[in-house]
């Protein structure tokens, strides 16, 4: 329980630091927070701030809301079609009106109307062929369609109104013709996304970046061809960070990358000038003033330092306790 209190505050002060813009010289205030405030679920897998300025957690045992004195836990209520759909949740995202919508273990994806405090089930994956297929990220593009990442199912497009679906296959045999029949499933799923100006959505596998294009429902590999000495391949994308004409990648033992693959003539740059082994971890990035900022859990990790004009790094952090939330500035 403590080691999920200590990942509440982490987080939550996270998101004060970044909204005050990293104020110099801002000192951060730590507060552990518990079992003593309501905080009696364990399994934290995601973290949002709304519109309104509450704190969602997306947890194995429901839907939490942090006001900044208590909190409040939306569970399924049996015989009761607008509470949530199933307990277990697995990612959270807003859409314009400030509706939290959220991404399930098992039953698909659910939405909390803000003004009705009730919620609108959309079990789409219990029509898949596996039904437990779990919903790993929502987006919602610029024109405000909805897409959803479901793990073996690649990408999904769900009507909002009307609830019909239809998936997109990203990782097959003809775009990863180096995986086996019976490894594509756990590669076919889209962990984050983010649109271009030309309205490409780029989604992160655990294959590699893949670029999907709506209009004609096509998905296209981009590889950064990174192998590990004993030729295992180093390409999983975990999350997709743009800065300017650059798009950062980063993923589970695969480091950090760059392209501007999206513009004419694009090309690729990988933030190590000679692969530290092994290769460190990426689970989040965030652009700021000062660079690039990631954070990752993994164990006897370091934190780096990296310019991105300089396109250099050096350590900052060593020999960090296992499983300790940690950042690297990047």
């Amino acid at each position: 329980m403590r080691q999920l209190c200590q990942i509440v505050s982490f987080c939550c002060c996270l998101l004060g630091w970044v909204a005050a813009g990293f104020a110099q010289g801002q000192l951060l205030s730590w507060e552990f927070i518990g079992e003593e405030k309501g905080l009696n679920t364990l399994g934290l897998n995601n973290i949002h701030q709304d519109q309104v300025g509450y704190i969602w957690l997306a947890t194995q045992e429901g839907l939490v809301r942090y006001d900044g004195h208590s909190f409040r836990l939306f569970r399924n209520v049996p015989g009761d079609s607008t509470s949530l759909y199933s307990n277990h949740v697995y990612c959270i995202t807003e859409d314009k009106e400030g509706n939290i919508w959220v991404g399930l273990i098992r039953g698909g994806v659910s939405r909390y109307d803000r003004k009705t405090g009730k919620f609108r089930n959309y079990n789409f994956t219990e029509k898949l062929k596996i039904k437990t297929a779990t919903v790993h990220q929502v987006f919602f593009d610029k024109a405000g369609e909805l897409w959803v990442g479901v793990g073996g199912f690649g990408l999904v497009h769900l009507n909002q109104k009307t609830g019909a679906f239809k998936h997109y296959d990203l990782v097959t045999a003809e775009t990863a013709p180096h995986l086996t029949p019976q490894e594509l499933p756990n590669y076919n799923i889209a962990q984050n996304f983010w649109q271009d100006e030309n309205g490409q959505i780029w989604c992160a596998t655990p294959d590699d970046l893949y670029r999907f294009d709506p209009k004609t429902g096509k998905a296209t590999p981009h590889r950064f061809g990174k192998k590990a000495p004993n030729g295992f391949r180093q390409n999983q994308t975990f999350v997709i960070c743009p800065e300017g004409d650059w798009l950062w990648v980063g993923g589970w033992g695969a480091g950090c990358a760059a392209t501007t693959a999206r513009r004419a003539n694009g090309n690729n740059i990988c933030w190590w000038k000679t692969p530290p082994r092994p290769m460190p971890s990426t689970s989040s990035m965030a652009l700021c003033k000062k660079g690039r900022m990631s954070y990752g859990y993994q164990p006897k990790t370091r934190a780096w330092l990296f310019s991105t004009k300089k396109r250099s790094s050096f350590t900052i952090t060593t020999d960090i306790p296992p499983n300790t939330p940690i950042f690297q500035f990047q």
